[in-house]
């Protein structure tokens, strides 16, 4: 059983909450985010040779997981093409991320694919949401988490007593600027021993052009995006 199988195979276990989230196969054959797809831009079945993960909340409602099974791929949403941007401006080679979610699923009875999940209204499932994340950092053990919105560095904080302090009481962006927290060095997990990682907290690709603006760390070099300096800086330590 490879990387990616013994993950999908754990996520086949969860007691998804009726209704509200359902399970996903290995039903996008090209790019996209995993569960749904391998989240890997080779399509490989191997992430421990991946430095960064890239992390999401959950990947789509329904209708918008089906248009991707139809398509074959994610890459033609708003969130892929910003993404790939940003990871151009970046100098981060898409061939080294693992792209993934913190809660495994799909959203139902929802036209909503952006905002916080519906999972969180159900404790125990995201508990055990919590433990497949918590495996897909030991077995990955990257160099960098790249948190696509708040919500991911929150549930992250969730397993990491590094993150719990900074996170548990943060619900806007500005505080995480206001706070110095959207980069974070060393951070080490409470169930993954002798590990350490960075993460860098930045918008969801989905609202980067609309809220760049707003954000409170103002750029060394003249002309460069913050978040586009903020990964720079992390990936040369």
């Amino acid at each position: 059983m490879n990387e990616i199988e013994k993950l999908r195979g754990a996520a086949n276990q969860l007691k998804y909450p009726a209704g509200i989230m359902r399970n996903v196969g290995h039903d996008i054959n090209g790019l996209g985010f995993f569960p749904g797809a391998n989240g890997t831009f080779d399509n490989s079945t191997i992430i421990s040779n991946k430095p960064i993960m890239i992390l999401g909340q959950d990947q789509d409602n329904e209708k918008g997981f089906a248009k991707s099974c139809k398509v074959g791929n994610e890459s033609y949403s708003p969130t892929w093409t910003n993404l790939r941007a940003l990871l151009e401006k970046a100098h981060i080679n898409e061939a080294e991320c693992f792209f993934t979610n913190c809660i495994m699923g799909i959203r139902l009875k929802t036209t909503k694919n952006t905002g916080k999940s519906p999972a969180h209204g159900y404790p125990d499932f995201l508990k055990e949401c919590l433990v497949i994340l918590e495996e897909q950092i030991r077995i990955q053990k990257p160099k960098l988490i790249i948190s696509l919105g708040r919500i991911p560095a929150k549930l992250l904080s969730v397993i990491s007593k590094d993150l719990l302090l900074k996170f548990i009481a943060i619900d806007e962006f500005k505080e995480i600027d206001q706070w110095d927290f959207a980069v974070n060095r060393g951070i080490e997990f409470d169930n993954i021993p002798a590990f350490k990682t960075n993460m860098v907290v930045l918008y969801h690709p989905s609202f980067r052009a609309l809220n760049i603006i707003k954000r409170q760390r103002i750029a060394h070099s003249s002309g460069i995006d913050p978040e586009v300096e903020m990964l720079r800086e992390i990936l040369k330590n």
